[in-house]
């Protein structure tokens, strides 16, 4: 085998035509090594003539489990493929590839429809995808919807289908609604599938708006089309209190406008204030509704409600986002410091941008001290003091000073207070610690990984047991700062105008970076608008989680986590 694998190469190197037909033969071989390199040699020769042998070829790979894209899931039947695929496309013979498209063979089409859209002047038309989308066989629908999702140059051609397609919602199958809206999602930079989904937003099947709605709920658009934001304001005056929470995410993952949009953050605010719809509703709605609008006394006090260490993390971080960026009212911020005595120390960081705007002396002594007696105190960071206090006078400074100095500790009393609580720590119970590490008060599952499910912000932990050992761990929840694992470090972004987001960088292109300041927000900034980006010192994760847990706790966590080897 690996003399006839060697000679395939040798063949393909010289572009040996003679070569082709036992080239061939050994392609169309169980033998994977050799028939990989052979058919790598045939594409190498670039002779037109045999595109129907490796299309034959293809035909014959069989695999009855796909991935998301429709190739084979077995490892060797995915390299066969992709080995005739690119032999398709270097041979660069788009005619004789056509003829793929007529073959009864969902492996030879699926080989066709990749090489002709991979292929320089390959002349894949929207038409020659179409109809596959009703194909019976899973790998060759995936296929096809792989490809359709990156063509929203194929807007135009598509705009008809998709028409018809949503005239009819409510004769479709659950399959294809889904898959629809996914494409509506994908294709949303094409200008004629915005013009279509906007149509069939303002139309009366109930059914394509709540698709057209969902779509917008999934794409990734770097800026929100104005005329899609009129609609989803109009959309509030017709619907029903449950179909608000549709409308709502739409607009939540849509990227206003500099200047916002007014209207429709009005709109937002109204709906957060209507005590009939759910607190997740109407928390959702208000965090769409942008920063520095006054809140009524319920809203403000659902807010309270779901600050209390009993609510599931995502919402208690939502709900201190909305109070932190309010114009709340004296009497809401005396009652906000009021309740920072219980704050954890997970949350009580994100409230401090609420204190920022009173800047007065009493008030800020009373600050200061509140915050130095909350139980969430751990949480805090000098940094985070210091910006807090930087509007009021003097007298309150000094007295942030102080906290700052308690909130410093050297390295050398982090090291001390870590080595007497590992020498105090007591044993562990794996079955405690799952339950601890899925609690509402840990929420650690929110932002890490393990095995298929969790959050994405922090390190995967599936395995965790095999790189790290107890201290490790017990640093990692008292300290987090002190060792920050690479490819989860923060940054600070200065923007233009002078606001500063820190967070993690989860994505980035040309245009703009998405920085995910926690497991619930994110924000997608332009390039443009930012002024400098700067390495930060500070681990994403909060400080202070081991002191919202017992010892018992955290020991807990610790040996489920150390079980974790595999």
């Amino acid at each position: 085998a690996s003399v006839r694998q060697a000679a395939a190469h040798v063949a393909g190197l010289w572009r040996e035509k003679a070569a082709l037909p036992d080239l061939l033969t050994i392609a169309a071989s169980n033998d994977a090594g050799p028939a990989r390199a052979a058919m790598e040699a045939v594409g190498r020769i670039q002779e037109p003539g045999t595109v129907a042998d490796i299309l034959r070829i293809a035909g014959t790979l069989k695999s009855t489990q796909h991935d998301a894209s429709g190739a084979p899931a077995d490892a060797a039947e995915r390299i066969r493929e992709h080995a005739c695929i690119y032999a398709l496309i270097e041979t660069a013979a788009p005619q004789e590839t056509r003829t793929g498209l007529k073959s009864s063979s969902p492996a030879t089409l699926r080989a066709a429809l990749v090489a002709l859209d991979q292929m320089r002047n390959g002349g894949l038309t929207a038409d020659d995808l179409l109809s596959q989308l009703n194909s019976k066989d899973d790998g060759l629908r995936a296929t096809t919807v792989w490809i359709l999702r990156r063509h929203s140059d194929w807007g135009e051609s598509l705009a008809s289908f998709f028409d018809s397609r949503l005239t009819q919602a409510d004769s479709l199958s659950r399959v294809e609604t889904e898959l629809t809206t996914d494409l509506l999602a994908a294709l949303a930079d094409s200008v004629a599938i915005q013009t279509l989904v906007e149509k069939h937003l303002d139309g009366n099947n109930k059914l394509a708006t709540k698709m057209c709605l969902n779509a917008i709920a999934r794409t990734t658009l770097s800026s929100a089309p104005p005329s899609w934001l009129v609609a989803l304001n109009s959309q509030f005056d017709q619907t029903t209190d449950s179909n608000v929470a549709t409308i709502i995410a739409a607009v939540l993952n849509l990227r206003l406008p500099k200047e916002g949009h007014p209207e429709l953050q009005e709109s937002l605010t109204i709906i957060a204030a209507k005590q009939s719809l759910p607190s997740e509703t109407r928390l959702a709605a208000l965090s769409g509704a942008g920063p520095d609008r006054a809140v009524d006394e319920n809203t403000f006090q659902m807010l309270m409600t779901l600050i209390t260490s009993d609510q599931s993390l995502n919402d208690r971080t939502s709900a201190c986002n909305c109070l932190a960026s309010a114009a709340l009212t004296t009497d809401q911020l005396n009652a906000l410091l009021t309740s920072t005595q219980q704050i954890g120390p997970m949350d009580l960081p994100r409230l401090l941008p609420a204190f920022e705007r009173d800047g007065s002396e009493a008030f800020g002594l009373k600050l200061v001290a509140g915050l130095t007696a909350s139980k969430g105190l751990r949480g805090l960071r000098a940094d985070l003091i210091s910006q807090m206090l930087k509007k009021y006078p003097a007298s309150v400074q000094a007295e942030g000073l102080k906290l700052q100095r308690l909130l410093n500790a050297s390295l050398e009393e982090q090291t001390a207070a870590l080595e007497k609580t590992l020498a105090t720590l007591p044993e562990g119970d794996t079955r405690r610690g799952h339950e601890v590490f899925m609690s509402k008060k840990a929420a650690c599952n929110a932002c890490h990984k393990l095995g298929y499910g969790g959050g994405r912000l922090g390190p995967d932990l599936t395995s965790i047991g095999r790189a790290r050992n107890r201290r490790d761990l017990l640093e990692a929840m008292m300290f987090p700062s002190i060792s920050i694992v690479r490819g989860y470090e923060s940054v600070s972004v200065e923007l233009n105008d002078g606001r500063v987001v820190s967070g993690i960088v989860t994505s980035e292109s040309g245009d703009e970076i998405v920085i995910s300041v926690d497991a619930q927000k994110t924000h997608r900034i332009s390039r443009a608008d930012i002024a400098e980006i700067v390495p930060s010192s500070v681990s994403p994760m909060p400080n202070g989680l081991a002191t919202a847990l017992t010892q018992q706790d955290i020991a807990d966590v610790i040996a489920f986590l150390l079980s974790n080897e595999r």
